[in-house]
């Protein structure tokens, strides 16, 4: 009886409201369920993601007990390849890109890494491509070179870079890449990380790339965001022409005669800040979302405020890091970092 009495008086405030009103009452309906949805999805899951459960971390990476030669025993005992990362940060004023390189230096140390890291004005536009010069420089096909963005925190160092070229890597290949959160529309990989061993094939791609500089014109100008990037456009295009990656892309995982393209997970995970999926980003897939045990967080496609949150979040080595008031250069703001 109340339930009913409840109802009918329900029933009657609704029939006084202005016609007006009832329209707003009824089109808000999506957004608050919409906003719900994203809600409980990101920022209330928040916590849960930064659990490590492994029956949902296998799409895209490596499984923790996969081998146990990957140790620092391992490391001392047989003779990996020697590794030398490339970064360039494009603007000194990029709080997370300073954080993310102290993160990196403790990397490289645990694991005797060399880095070759530049800064550049960005209002130089081909400072995008100076980590191209930098890795072309130190190519060796006895070694790998791993080529970074800058706005980029090293989550698990347990994880070594010889550990996935070994995994993932066939004896011909000379170049790794991720997919990109997009490969299902249009962006087929990710430039945030590339790792190669030097060849012919690898030496060829960094020189055209260097030499040929972003896609202005011809019929790739409207495609792989050619309007805005810099690099990942040319990088895409130089890999379709010299037929080591497929437009559209088949699977997840591709792997040509010089060319092996994995699972963003492995590699190049991407940490958006929840708010950000609101701008577009709720189309990217759980294998490109990072998560805990990840090696990586790529901390792309958010405004200055996000970035600065998850450099807090990740730099454990931020403390002494000076803000700035900056502002994202194009490159910065829609999902590919400074540099």
């Amino acid at each position: 009886m109340k339930l009913k009495l409840s109802f009918l008086k329900l029933l009657n405030t609704w029939r006084n409201l202005r016609t007006v009103t009832r329209l707003t009452l009824i089109l808000s309906i999506p957004y608050v369920i919409l906003t719900s949805y994203y809600f409980f999805n990101y920022k209330a899951r928040e916590p849960y993601l930064d659990r490590w459960n492994p029956s949902q971390s296998q799409i895209g990476r490596i499984p923790e007990n996969v081998d146990h030669r990957y140790s620092y025993a391992w490391l001392r005992s047989s003779s990996p390849l020697p590794v030398t990362i490339v970064t360039v940060q494009s603007d000194l004023s990029h709080y997370w890109c300073t954080c993310g390189y102290k993160s990196l230096e403790k990397y490289a140390e645990m694991w005797g890494y060399t880095i070759l890291h530049s800064s550049i004005p960005s209002t130089v536009v081909s400072s995008k491509l100076k980590k191209y010069e930098l890795a072309l420089s130190t190519l060796s096909s006895s070694s790998l070179t791993v080529i970074l963005d800058c706005d980029i925190f090293i989550t698990n160092p347990t994880i070594p870079i010889q550990r996935i070229w070994d995994e993932y890597a066939h004896t011909e290949t000379e170049v790794l890449l991720s997919r990109d959160a997009h490969w299902r529309m249009g962006v087929p990989v990710n430039s945030g990380v590339v790792i190669l061993k030097g060849g012919e094939f690898s030496r060829n791609l960094l020189s055209n790339i260097i030499k040929k500089d972003r896609v202005k014109s011809g019929p790739y100008s409207s495609k792989f965001n050619a309007d805005t990037l810099v690099d990942q456009p040319r990088l895409t295009v130089e890999l379709l022409l010299s037929s080591q990656l497929s437009d559209p892309p088949i699977s997840e995982y591709e792997v040509n005669s010089k060319v092996t393209v994995v699972s963003q997970r492995v590699i190049n995970s991407f940490y958006r800040y929840p708010q950000s999926y609101f701008s577009g980003f709720h189309y990217d897939p759980p294998s490109s979302k990072w998560r805990k045990g990840d090696l990586l967080a790529h901390i792309t496609g958010m405004d200055v405020e996000g970035r600065v949150e998850a450099a807090d979040r990740f730099g454990g080595g931020c403390e002494g890091v000076e803000r700035v008031e900056t502002v994202v250069t194009t490159d910065g703001v829609r999902g590919v970092g400074g540099n």
